[in-house]
């Protein structure tokens, strides 16, 4: 655990130091997928479906507000639509309006859900944006999930139906349009998805806000539960046909995300809570404090040793494959003699040093002489 919370602080670090550029690279490959998966679902246009317009809307997307990176994609997904057919174009347009002007302009926070929802609804993982909705924002990004949702749905009607509404091309403009309305109004289960992730958002925002000890995890449980609940309520009161062996296995996988979000920005440490009491001259405060968990990265010392002698010897040999020359010191050599006789100095040698001349009554400390003519020599001290 105290591994994975110093990575942890790593990754914060990181993030915090890179922001400027992490952010717009993590846009672009979000919407670089989202669009790889439009193309595969649809693909009735060729020239929407090339991998540069996928790339220059993907970037495009990653350096403008998200709330016109919705639109821009909303506008492809209806022309893809309308290079199907005629009706199909239209009702994906009405719907586009609706989330533009039911939506858009007051709920910009979260309009990542809804840009989302259609990739994450092909990977069989949507309740994840759903407990994320509940988590990071409020009740009302279960509109933003239901919406992406029917967006996916639709989509999806129309991939499955590709032929018939070619086939339809010659039958009556109203029976098309029929046709094409039933994806939206007749599909039950996208109905019954809608109300599991609106009752998973609400459940979780509603725990997640609770003066509890792990509200967050409780939160995480109590709204995958709850979407579990209702689609099997809803697939036995509805015969709608969901599989609630591929739903609890997607459920599991988005439980397990949604700790690994928990873990990454709501990591509290319930031991060191502290009840805080203060006033001014209106009101009493009445505070819970409670700590974030944080650990500090260990810090990294370096300890320089220096080789000894004989290391270093051995070092050099090897590297020169030869030994090393020894130095041959001088040995101090026997003390002089003076010679009373010359008044002078004399070297080991025997030889007399006429440079050094020592007078009668004088003290020469440095070599422990002194001279004393009314002894008739020198004395050694």
């Amino acid at each position: 655990m105290l591994m994975l919370l110093e990575y942890r602080e790593k990754l914060i670090s990181i993030y915090r130091s890179f922001e400027n550029y992490i952010r717009p690279a993590f846009r672009f490959i979000a919407l670089l997928l989202v669009m790889i998966e439009l193309n595969a679902s649809t693909g009735y246009s060729d020239t929407l479906s090339g991998m540069l317009p996928t790339l220059i809307i993907a970037l495009l997307g990653a350096l403008i507000p998200v709330n016109y990176t919705a639109a821009i994609l909303l506008i492809v997904t209806t022309l893809q639509l309308y290079s199907l057919s005629l009706e199909t174009g239209i009702i994906m347009a009405g719907l586009m309006l609706l989330i533009f002007l039911a939506y858009l302009r007051f709920s910009p926070k979260d309009t990542w859900l809804l840009i989302l929802m259609p990739l994450f609804a092909k990977l069989g993982i949507p309740y994840l944006l759903a407990i994320a909705g509940g988590l990071l924002y409020t009740p009302f990004s279960a509109v933003s999930c239901g919406l992406g949702l029917l967006v996916a749905g639709y989509i999806g009607y129309a991939a499955d139906n590709s032929q018939s509404f070619k086939d339809a091309a010659s039958s009556e403009l109203v029976e098309r349009f029929r046709f094409a309305l039933d994806g939206v109004a007749d599909d039950k289960k996208i109905i019954l998805m809608i109300i599991s992730l609106a009752g998973i958002v609400v459940v979780v925002w509603v725990i997640r806000r609770l003066q509890i000890k792990m509200a967050w995890t409780i939160a995480i449980g109590a709204g995958a539960v709850a979407g579990l609940l209702i689609l099997l309520i809803g697939d036995m009161r509805m015969n709608t046909g969901i599989s609630i062996g591929g739903a609890f296995l997607g459920m599991l996988v988005s439980v397990i995300l949604a700790l690994a979000i928990q873990f990454m920005m709501f990591n509290l440490d319930y031991s060191g809570i502290e009840n805080v009491q203060f006033e001014d001259d209106s009101y009493y405060y009445y505070v819970r404090a409670v700590p974030k968990v944080s650990v500090a990265a260990p810090a990294r010392t370096v300890k320089k040793i220096s080789p000894s002698r004989g290391m270093r010897d051995e070092a050099e040999q090897a590297a020169g494959n030869r030994p090393r020359k020894k130095k041959n010191r001088k040995q101090p050599g026997p003390a002089p003699v003076y010679d009373d006789t010359q008044s002078l100095y004399m070297q080991d040698d025997g030889d007399y040093d006429f440079d050094q001349n020592y007078d009668d009554g004088g003290y020469y400390p440095e070599d422990g002489y002194y001279a004393d003519d009314d002894a008739g020599g020198g004395n050694w001290s």
